[in-house]
């Protein structure tokens, strides 16, 4: 399962994004914002909606509703 810190993982990865970026326009601490895209701390809804304003993208593309990984889809 693709979680969606995973999802933006991936996305910053192949984007050529650097998380210091990502801090810098959020005011996210470095070290909190890797903990967060790492699994140690939880990322909210709100932490997603900020990191998508950061690298210009819609939170939809990291967010799927539980009924689809439930059902595998």
């Amino acid at each position: 399962m693709n979680t969606p810190a995973q999802r933006i993982l991936q996305y910053i990865k192949n984007k050529g994004i650097k998380q210091n970026f990502i801090s810098q326009r959020t005011g996210m601490n470095d070290s909190t914002l890797s903990a967060k895209l790492n699994g140690k701390t939880r990322l909210t809804v709100d932490d997603i909606e900020l990191i998508c304003w950061a690298v210009e993208c819609s939170p939809s593309q990291f967010l799927v509703p539980r009924a689809h990984e439930s059902i595998g889809v």
